[in-house]
């Protein structure tokens, strides 16, 4: 009675920190035809976008950057935070998508102590628990990716690009977020997800592009999206997210950390049962890896200053493997 007590009142202080933890299952129905999504949700994108443009000019006569980014991020933004895009990707029905409840998922054995926003009885009622998955633009990813660029992607953003924090710093605090409340602790959903942190890291990219004002990190710059004319914002380029989503969003090549034993134990088994029942395709993480390999030598971004290490060593399993948590340490 007691630790049920307490873990409903963490449950309430977790969702009170806008914690957006769900988990998806990137193995369950990996081979059961799913459709492109990527043309319906780039035009959601992007009628969203010259709704903010048209909002912010009927707000400010002066092309407030300031105006237009608030604008922007009342539709882009997490779910709990009444993020309409987000909630588009995950509810609409036009976008074809898997839904997977936790019984019937990998994380089937996960108990309230291995991970207590999935695994509770209400998880699969308040949708903060199992995500969906689709398919986009032939990457196999969960619709939480597109919460990551929005949300976290953003602070990314203002982080390194307006405050001026070293791209070490940004990366180390999505590092810690990962940890602490996105997920990756017993209180959250028990998983360590480093296709979040893929996600954050083009989320990054994408804030930057849409007015395109600073260098892009990867030195190609396809922005504006939003320009000012006649002292008028204008969406004189519409957003393609196929530019950002890859392989590395993909939790089945990119593969998570389980935070707990009983966890990684369960998921492990999961994965060996999805196996033995459909032998004739592979479940086993990284599902593909020459993927994984391209992944790595694309964001093998040196960091600079003293530090050896690059993008890649940040946003990547370095164990190449599902794996039980050790440490973000290893950074």
């Amino acid at each position: 009675m007691k630790l049920s007590k307490t873990l409903s009142t963490l449950s309430i202080l977790c969702l009170g920190m806008n914690i957006h933890a769900s988990e998806i299952d990137s193995f369950t129905l990996r081979y059961q035809p799913l459709e492109d999504s990527s043309q319906i949700i780039n035009k959601k994108a992007n009628d969203y976008l010259k709704k903010a443009v048209v909002a912010a000019n009927q707000t400010s006569t002066s092309c407030s950057e300031k105006v237009l980014m608030e604008e922007i991020r009342k539709d882009f933004n997490i779910l709990l935070n009444d993020g309409k895009l987000s909630k588009d990707i995950v509810s609409s029905e036009d976008i074809p998508k898997h839904t997977i409840e936790r019984k019937d998922s990998i994380f089937k054995y996960h108990k309230v102590t291995d991970g207590y926003l999935l695994a509770r009885p209400a998880a699969d009622m308040d949708g903060i628990g199992m995500g969906t998955t689709l398919n986009f633009n032939g990457h196999y990813i969960g619709s939480d990716k597109f919460e990551h660029m929005f949300g976290q992607g953003y602070h990314y953003f203002k982080r390194f690009h307006r405050k001026g924090f070293s791209l070490k710093r940004v990366l180390l605090i999505g590092n810690a977020n990962e940890r602490l409340h996105l997920g990756g602790n017993r209180i959250a959903t028990g998983v360590y997800t480093f296709g979040d942190l893929v996600a954050n890291f083009q989320g990054m990219r994408f804030w930057n592009h849409l007015l395109q004002t600073r260098d892009d990190i990867f030195k190609e710059n396809i922005g504006p999206y939003i320009d000012c004319v006649d002292e008028k914002w204008e969406l004189v380029k519409e957003v393609d997210f196929r530019y950002y989503v890859d392989a590395g969003f993909d939790e089945a090549i990119n593969c998570s950390a389980i935070i707990s034993k009983n966890g990684f134990e369960g998921v492990t088994k999961s994965i060996e049962e999805l196996e033995a029942a459909d032998p004739q395709n592979n479940y086993t993480c990284p599902l593909d890896p020459a993927a994984l390999e391209d992944m790595k030598r694309k964001y093998d971004l040196p960091l600079g200053g003293m530090s050896k290490k690059s993008v890649k060593d940040f946003i990547f399993n370095p164990w190449d493997k599902l794996t039980r948590y050790k440490s973000w340490w290893w950074l």
